[in-house]
């Protein structure tokens, strides 16, 4: 029984290593995260910490290589819920995209309700947001950006076709 002791210390030791090194971001997202978390203070809240929705890494530009997504719905601000969001569920996210050896760069910042990565053979990233909609009557819109021999598209269609499946 004695020895059985420091096994399960070691084994606990390795779990918690493990769970620290998956917080651990790279410092351009860690700069981002440090902003949010002076953005709440400043307006009198405690940032928690980003749980794994929050960051996620994901090949949105479909050349290969995982981005970073920084999702803001995810995070919480404690004192003051509606800093990274507006009252009507419309969030902060900002993509990061993979340019060289180590090295991500923001490629574009939105306020959305919803997002997807679409696979496949026609790959998209689509935004459920209002910010760029161009019609009066629809107070949301789905942009789809596309991305083709590293150039980014986007394309307008109605939120009623914003589609949930990943």
């Amino acid at each position: 029984m004695s020895r059985i002791k420091p096994i399960m210390a070691a084994l606990l030791l390795c779990a918690a290593t493990e769970s620290a090194n998956a917080a651990e971001y790279h410092w351009r997202v860690k700069a981002y995260l440090d902003d949010a978390a002076k953005l709440c203070k400043e307006h009198g809240g405690t940032l928690r910490t980003p749980d794994d929705r929050t960051v996620r890494l994901v090949d949105v530009n479909d050349d290969g290589h995982d981005d970073y997504v920084i999702d803001y719905r995810h995070l919480r601000c404690e004192g003051n819920p509606n800093v990274f969001c507006s009252s009507d569920g419309f969030c902060g996210i900002d993509f990061l995209s993979w340019r060289s050896e180590n090295e991500w760069m923001l490629f574009l910042h939105a306020s959305v309700a919803d997002w997807r990565v679409r696979k496949g053979d026609r790959p998209a990233l689509r935004l459920l947001q209002r910010q760029f909609c161009q019609r009066r009557n629809e107070p949301r819109c789905t942009l789809v950006y596309t991305f083709r021999n590293g150039k980014m598209s986007g394309k307008y269609q109605d939120a009623k076709y914003f589609r949930t499946a990943k």
